[in-house]
């Protein structure tokens, strides 16, 4: 039995954080447990590397990628998970490419357009500053123009051989991702997450742009047997030293009971669970059951409605 003060947290982040975030700039080789294949996470992101693979190149044509699926079901990760594959992937076929991520930029009561033009803004600077994508300065612009007006600018003075990666800010509504895919150009691959319910049918009306391929990707609650995927991942790593109780096989997927729980919640469950073993005694057993998640739930509710 371990000390507790060398115990750890299996459901932290291996990037350092504290909180179990979603990995945001995860430099792990591909077979990494940053990124666990729940929640349709798998087969959106081979939807994702097929399409990049299928557009020829972004310097002939872009590629937006819409994200949709509700709050805490991993569409940051996912969005993350495709934004590094690509990066490396356009990298080894001799891209040179400039990440810009804005999944931060403050809302503060903004209207849609203001938001969507301030990324605009702030895309023409990042560019502006890295003289390996332009050939001299850039032109001037007036600052404010719609972010149609900016990429095209973008567009047509970066260099051949190379391409941004856009990470746009969540959006609250369809109609804001509508306004990031109107103005992907060619040598940009945008990405853009809502839990709008709205989006998958609502982009059928987004207005038409010739320059740049569309693609969907979607996440959503935890399936069956997604619960044991998640468990596997965090806990049986290879060469991880046993310093904190197991977790039994079937715990999260019984913990869902029919319901429609999302890897947020869960992760987020687990987290605190295993944060509480780490300063007081272990689970009977050694082992983390229903009966302990069920009751530390209890426990939490209880706390906060006292």
């Amino acid at each position: 039995m371990s000390h507790p003060d060398e115990r750890v947290n299996p459901f932290c982040r291996d990037e350092g954080h504290t909180m179990p975030n979603p990995p945001l700039k995860c430099l792990h080789p591909e077979s990494c447990t940053c990124h666990v294949d729940v929640d349709h996470a798998g087969e959106s992101y081979e939807l994702f590397r097929t399409a990049l693979n299928g557009v020829g190149t972004l310097q002939q044509t872009g590629l937006f990628v819409a994200v949709g699926g509700p709050t805490g079901c991993g569409k940051t990760s996912l969005v993350n998970r495709c934004a590094v594959w690509a990066q490396r992937h356009l990298e080894d076929k001799g891209v040179k490419t400039l990440p810009l991520n804005f999944s931060g930029l403050e809302r503060d009561g903004q209207t849609i357009d203001r938001r969507v033009r301030k990324v605009g803004t702030r895309m023409y600077r990042a560019v502006s500053r890295n003289q390996q994508l332009v050939e001299g300065d850039l032109p001037q612009i007036d600052w404010t123009a719609d972010l149609e007006e900016l990429t095209f600018t973008l567009s047509t003075t970066m260099k051949p051989e190379t391409a941004l990666i856009v990470v746009a800010p969540p959006a609250e509504r369809s109609s804001e991702v509508a306004g990031y895919w109107a103005a992907t150009q060619r040598k940009m691959l945008v990405f853009s997450e809502s839990a709008d319910e709205s989006l998958q049918r609502r982009k059928n009306e987004w207005k038409i742009n010739e320059v740049a391929q569309p693609i969907y990707l979607r996440t959503g609650p935890l399936r069956p047997g997604d619960g044991a995927v998640f468990r596997n991942a965090r806990i049986n790593v290879p060469g991880l030293k046993k310093t904190f109780p197991d977790l039994a096989p079937d715990a999260i997927d019984a913990l869902t009971g029919g319901q429609e729980l999302s890897i947020g919640f869960v992760q987020t469950l687990l987290w605190k669970i295993y944060e509480h073993y780490k300063s007081n005694p272990w689970p009977t057993g050694d082992i983390v059951t229903l009966d302990d998640l069920t009751s530390f739930i209890a426990g939490e509710l209880e706390g906060r409605a006292g």
